[in-house]
């Protein structure tokens, strides 16, 4: 059996450092050569060490994207519902037109959106200096493709329901660009 087969075929679970596993791999690799028949070469655990990380590397990194995913669609849902609460509470009660109620109500709940995105899902710490003007040049983006997916679709079905195909749409788009572009830094 050889080295990596046997490091395999132990219950490695990540650690939360580095250093233990590094002193699990150097234990094992330890005992292997001590009962191996090739142990003319000198242990190296460095060359030990390119077998697990790359497997964690790629577990950790999706495991987080995963989260920011999740963390992103719950707090943009309920940027959303702010928004059709709002888009409601305009027409019905304010009697806004339709359009101008929909780019009001999204101005407003990308603002909220804005600081628990900031905060919560990118945990970015990029200063509002550099991520403000990549955040309100975005905001205009999506306000414009808000604006224009809103009004072909509210031709055709209710407002309400115009308001969630629209934001349904943009939302993939408005994650990837907050993630390469807003929040970056």
């Amino acid at each position: 059996m050889t080295l990596e087969a046997q490091l395999r075929a132990g219950d490695d679970r990540p650690a939360v450092s580095r250093r233990p596993q590094v002193d699990i791999l150097e234990s094992r690799a330890a005992n292997i050569d001590a009962t191996s028949h090739c142990s003319n070469k000198p242990f190296q655990a460095e060359s030990l060490w390119r077998y697990r990380p790359p497997a964690l590397f790629w577990e950790k990194l999706r495991m987080l994207a995963t989260v920011r995913v999740l963390r992103y669609g719950l707090i943009g849902t309920g940027a959303a519902l702010l928004q059709l609460s709002l888009l409601f509470v305009f027409v019905e009660f304010l009697h806004f037109y339709s359009l101008l109620a929909s780019t009001a109500a999204l101005g407003i709940s990308v603002v909220v959106n804005y600081g628990l995105q900031r905060h919560f899902t990118f945990r970015s710490k990029s200063r509002h200096v550099i991520a403000g003007p990549r955040f309100v040049s975005l905001t205009l983006v999506t306000l414009a493709a808000n604006a224009l997916l809103f009004g072909a679709m509210s031709a055709v079905v209710p407002y309400l329901l115009a308001q969630i195909i629209t934001t349904a749409t943009i939302f993939p788009v408005n994650y990837y660009l907050n993630k390469t572009f807003t929040f970056r830094c």
